[in-house]
Protein backbone atom coordinates (compact mmCIF):
# COMPACT_ATOMS: atom_id res chain seq x y z
CA UNK A 1 0.00 0.00 0.00
CA UNK A 2 1.27 3.16 -1.07
CA UNK A 3 2.27 5.66 2.00
CA UNK A 4 2.20 9.20 -0.87
CA UNK A 5 -0.49 11.32 0.08
CA UNK A 6 -2.86 12.58 -2.44
CA UNK A 7 -3.16 15.32 -4.37
CA UNK A 8 -6.12 17.87 -4.66
CA UNK A 9 -6.36 20.24 -7.39
CA UNK A 10 -8.63 23.37 -7.48
CA UNK A 11 -9.43 22.87 -10.95
CA UNK A 12 -10.36 20.51 -13.79
CA UNK A 13 -8.73 19.83 -16.52
CA UNK A 14 -11.06 22.04 -18.77
CA UNK A 15 -10.83 24.81 -16.81
CA UNK A 16 -8.97 28.10 -17.14
CA UNK A 17 -8.11 30.70 -14.57
CA UNK A 18 -7.32 34.79 -14.48
CA UNK A 19 -5.03 34.11 -11.66
CA UNK A 20 -2.36 30.93 -11.02
CA UNK A 21 -3.94 28.67 -8.87
CA UNK A 22 -2.29 25.22 -9.22
CA UNK A 23 1.62 26.63 -9.15
CA UNK A 24 2.29 27.17 -12.71
CA UNK A 25 4.72 24.33 -14.12
CA UNK A 26 2.62 21.54 -11.57
CA UNK A 27 2.37 18.40 -13.11
CA UNK A 28 -0.74 16.45 -12.69
CA UNK A 29 -0.96 12.29 -13.34
CA UNK A 30 -3.92 10.73 -14.08
CA UNK A 31 -4.54 6.92 -13.21
CA UNK A 32 -4.36 5.90 -16.90
CA UNK A 33 -0.91 7.21 -17.62
CA UNK A 34 -2.02 10.41 -18.88
CA UNK A 35 -0.32 13.49 -17.70
CA UNK A 36 -0.99 17.41 -17.32
CA UNK A 37 1.01 20.25 -17.23
CA UNK A 38 -0.38 23.90 -15.63
CA UNK A 39 1.06 26.18 -17.32
CA UNK A 40 0.38 30.17 -18.17
CA UNK A 41 -0.87 30.85 -22.28
CA UNK A 42 1.62 34.13 -22.58
CA UNK A 43 0.31 34.71 -26.40
CA UNK A 44 -1.91 37.05 -27.91
CA UNK A 45 -3.95 34.89 -29.67
CA UNK A 46 -6.48 32.25 -27.53
CA UNK A 47 -5.36 28.02 -27.78
CA UNK A 48 -8.29 26.51 -28.07
CA UNK A 49 -9.23 22.58 -27.20
CA UNK A 50 -7.06 20.02 -29.59
CA UNK A 51 -4.53 22.76 -30.20
CA UNK A 52 -0.85 22.15 -29.85
CA UNK A 53 1.07 24.20 -27.43
CA UNK A 54 4.40 25.56 -26.87
CA UNK A 55 7.40 26.46 -24.97
CA UNK A 56 8.73 29.31 -26.07
CA UNK A 57 12.82 28.77 -25.89
CA UNK A 58 13.17 32.81 -24.80
CA UNK A 59 11.85 32.00 -21.19
CA UNK A 60 14.66 31.05 -19.97
CA UNK A 61 14.28 29.27 -16.11
CA UNK A 62 10.52 29.43 -16.82
CA UNK A 63 10.92 27.25 -20.18
CA UNK A 64 8.38 24.68 -18.76
CA UNK A 65 5.83 26.71 -17.22
CA UNK A 66 4.76 29.20 -20.46
CA UNK A 67 3.19 28.68 -23.63
CA UNK A 68 2.23 30.52 -26.71
CA UNK A 69 1.09 28.74 -30.43
CA UNK A 70 3.72 28.13 -33.24
CA UNK A 71 6.98 29.75 -34.21
CA UNK A 72 9.86 28.99 -35.74
CA UNK A 73 11.90 29.16 -33.08
CA UNK A 74 9.89 27.28 -30.61
CA UNK A 75 8.72 24.26 -33.11
CA UNK A 76 11.29 21.57 -31.39
CA UNK A 77 9.40 22.95 -27.92
CA UNK A 78 6.09 21.32 -28.50
CA UNK A 79 4.40 21.53 -24.94
CA UNK A 80 1.27 19.50 -25.41
CA UNK A 81 -2.39 19.63 -26.08
CA UNK A 82 -4.90 22.11 -24.90
CA UNK A 83 -7.41 20.89 -22.38
CA UNK A 84 -9.98 23.93 -22.53
CA UNK A 85 -12.12 25.07 -24.61
CA UNK A 86 -10.30 28.53 -24.66
CA UNK A 87 -7.07 29.14 -22.68
CA UNK A 88 -7.51 33.10 -23.79
CA UNK A 89 -4.97 35.12 -24.78
CA UNK A 90 -3.37 37.09 -22.70
CA UNK A 91 -3.86 40.37 -24.56
CA UNK A 92 -6.79 41.50 -23.09
CA UNK A 93 -4.42 42.31 -20.00
CA UNK A 94 -4.92 38.94 -17.51
CA UNK A 95 -2.55 36.09 -18.72
CA UNK A 96 -5.00 33.01 -18.44
CA UNK A 97 -4.15 29.80 -16.60
CA UNK A 98 -4.78 26.32 -17.57
CA UNK A 99 -4.35 22.42 -18.04
CA UNK A 100 -2.78 20.69 -21.73
CA UNK A 101 -2.08 17.09 -21.98
CA UNK A 102 1.92 16.47 -22.03
CA UNK A 103 1.83 12.78 -22.01
CA UNK A 104 -0.41 9.36 -22.79
CA UNK A 105 -3.20 9.21 -24.87
CA UNK A 106 -5.22 11.71 -26.21
CA UNK A 107 -9.16 11.72 -28.26
CA UNK A 108 -8.41 14.67 -30.69
CA UNK A 109 -5.68 16.77 -31.63
CA UNK A 110 -5.15 19.19 -34.92
CA UNK A 111 -3.38 18.09 -37.63
CA UNK A 112 -3.54 18.22 -41.48
CA UNK A 113 -1.96 16.26 -44.79
CA UNK A 114 -0.97 18.00 -47.78
CA UNK A 115 0.52 15.22 -49.46
CA UNK A 116 -1.00 13.39 -52.47
CA UNK A 117 -1.03 10.66 -50.10
CA UNK A 118 -2.79 9.43 -46.93
CA UNK A 119 -0.38 9.84 -43.47
CA UNK A 120 -0.78 6.20 -42.12
CA UNK A 121 -1.42 5.29 -38.36
CA UNK A 122 1.93 5.37 -36.47
CA UNK A 123 3.14 8.87 -38.18
CA UNK A 124 5.23 11.25 -35.92
CA UNK A 125 3.73 14.80 -35.92
CA UNK A 126 5.20 18.18 -35.85
CA UNK A 127 4.56 21.72 -35.58
CA UNK A 128 4.13 24.00 -38.15
CA UNK A 129 5.25 27.41 -37.95
CA UNK A 130 2.17 30.15 -37.46
CA UNK A 131 -0.28 26.76 -37.47
CA UNK A 132 -3.07 25.93 -35.26
CA UNK A 133 -2.33 22.37 -36.41
CA UNK A 134 0.58 19.56 -36.31
CA UNK A 135 1.63 17.78 -39.89
CA UNK A 136 3.33 14.41 -40.29
CA UNK A 137 7.28 15.12 -39.49
CA UNK A 138 10.49 13.07 -38.58
CA UNK A 139 10.69 13.22 -34.64
CA UNK A 140 13.73 11.97 -34.10
CA UNK A 141 16.99 11.33 -36.52
CA UNK A 142 17.42 13.84 -39.52
CA UNK A 143 18.09 17.79 -38.12
CA UNK A 144 15.79 19.39 -36.87
CA UNK A 145 15.02 16.92 -33.87
CA UNK A 146 11.49 17.01 -32.18
CA UNK A 147 12.37 14.38 -29.04
CA UNK A 148 8.65 16.41 -27.88
CA UNK A 149 6.47 15.13 -30.47
CA UNK A 150 2.33 13.14 -31.34
CA UNK A 151 2.58 10.19 -32.57
CA UNK A 152 -0.64 9.95 -34.85
CA UNK A 153 -3.43 6.58 -33.88
CA UNK A 154 -5.29 7.07 -37.12
CA UNK A 155 -4.69 7.67 -40.96
CA UNK A 156 -4.82 11.01 -42.20
CA UNK A 157 -6.79 11.91 -45.85
CA UNK A 158 -5.08 13.60 -47.87
CA UNK A 159 -6.26 17.52 -48.37
CA UNK A 160 -5.71 20.02 -51.00
CA UNK A 161 -5.36 22.97 -48.67
CA UNK A 162 -4.54 23.75 -45.27
CA UNK A 163 -7.58 22.96 -43.46
CA UNK A 164 -7.21 21.16 -40.12
CA UNK A 165 -9.03 17.90 -38.89
CA UNK A 166 -8.67 16.09 -35.37
CA UNK A 167 -7.71 12.34 -35.09
CA UNK A 168 -6.65 10.53 -31.84
CA UNK A 169 -2.79 10.21 -31.04
CA UNK A 170 -0.28 9.58 -27.98
CA UNK A 171 1.54 12.79 -26.72
CA UNK A 172 5.27 12.42 -25.80
CA UNK A 173 5.45 16.32 -24.44
CA UNK A 174 6.94 15.32 -21.21
CA UNK A 175 10.30 17.17 -21.15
Amino acid sequence: MSTDLKTIFETSLTEVKDVDVEGVGTLRWGGDGRCFRWVENTDTVALTVGQVAFHDFSDGTDYLKKVDSAATADLAAMAGVVMAASLAEAGTGKTKYGWIQVLGYTAAFAVTNQKTTATAAGASFKGIDTKAYLTEGAAMGTAPLYANHIIGLEAVDTVTTPAATTIKGYIKCLG
